[in-house]
């Protein structure tokens, strides 16, 4: 008789389609095989109750030890639960990077992570001190998910371990700065994801980087690239119903160095505007933030000239079908 798949056999760890939640999944250890010809199965630390189920419909899951790995690519399943947990557990500890090869994966906390971003830890990946410091989170309740208390633990089995570097927006910037310093041509660096991922921030993370580490030939260039993103912003964002602050657009931003590697000129392309957003957006939805920003934060001189009403609401095209749209407090104070 054909031994079964180590993943299969009692005490494996698998993952099996949820009870609880249909289209996810849930870690759970075989306890043996059912008379069925199935394989009896134990969640594990979540709700639910032993269940039988064919072997066809399980996936391996990673041991232990693997549970916050900072390299999606060193552990033995690759499947999706399997990097989606690995995900989850490390955003939770308060690792919001991961890399996949060469390839960084960001999950956005929606929240600030005291120490994650600056200039100090800006030098650290300079200077090659990347795996100094790992910033954490306040140790996570259990919760609806795998109440295991991962993040009480820093030296937990499965995280990045001291001597290697700590996966980081700063990390792949150094990177493509210390290639174009080595002479092996222009770089590029790719940030993409859906709506609320991040990405406008990560670029500001990126930029604030490398023209820290590169330095500039004209005084207040940093200072200039940094400071079109709140025109851009206002001009091409708008509310969605997935992100207060979505880009309605791509953005192609290119930096120019000189043989000396400073900064000497940035230019930034913007394409693919949603003009469409101008006259028409879902209910709860935005048009672009300039038109609420000017009805929220015109002085009374700039309202006569303009002849604005006293409220955005009085536009039909800044109202939208439905729903009222969302307000902002930082309309006034944008403009």
């Amino acid at each position: 008789m054909k031994e079964a798949p180590e993943h299969l056999q009692r005490g494996g760890r698998v993952w099996a389609p949820s009870s609880l939640v249909p289209g996810t999944w849930q870690l759970s250890s075989v306890v043996g095989p059912s008379s069925d010809g199935g394989v009896r199965l134990r969640p594990v630390n979540e709700y639910g109750e032993d269940r039988s189920l064919p072997p066809s419909e399980l996936l391996p899951a990673n041991p232990p030890m693997m549970d916050a790995a900072a390299d999606l690519t060193s552990l033995t399943y690759l499947n999706a639960p399997s990097v989606l947990d690995v995900l989850r557990t490390r955003a939770r500890q308060g690792d919001i990077y991961s890399s996949a090869g060469p390839v960084l994966v960001a999950v956005n906390p929606l929240r600030d992570i005291p120490g994650l971003y600056g200039e100090e830890r800006m030098d650290d990946y300079r200077l090659g001190r990347q795996h100094l410091r790992h910033p954490r989170a306040p140790g996570r309740s259990g919760g609806g998910g795998r109440g295991d208390g991962v993040g009480d633990d820093a030296s937990r089995a499965g995280a990045a371990p001291s001597s290697s570097p700590a996966p980081h927006i700063y990390g792949v910037a150094e990177a493509a700065y210390r290639d174009l310093c080595e002479g092996r041509g222009s770089q590029s660096i790719l940030i993409t994801g859906e709506s609320g991922a991040g990405k406008t921030e990560t670029t500001k993370h990126a930029l604030r980087y490398v023209s820290r580490v590169a330095g500039s030939s004209r005084q207040g260039l940093e200072r200039a690239v940094l400071g079109s993103n709140p025109l851009l912003e206002a001009f091409g964002n708008a509310s969605t119903q997935h992100n207060a602050n979505s880009s309605r657009f791509g953005k192609l931003i290119s930096l120019r160095f000189d043989a000396a590697r400073r900064v000497t000129s940035a230019c930034v392309d913007a394409y693919l505007l949603e003009k469409s957003r101008v006259v028409a957006h879902l209910p709860g939805e935005r048009a672009f933030h300039v038109f609420y920003q000017m009805c929220a934060g015109a002085t009374v001189d700039e309202r006569a000239r303009w002849r604005l009403p006293p409220s955005a609401a009085a536009f039909a095209y800044l109202c939208g079908p439905g729903a009222p749209f969302p307000s902002r407090a930082d309309d006034a104070p944008a403009f």
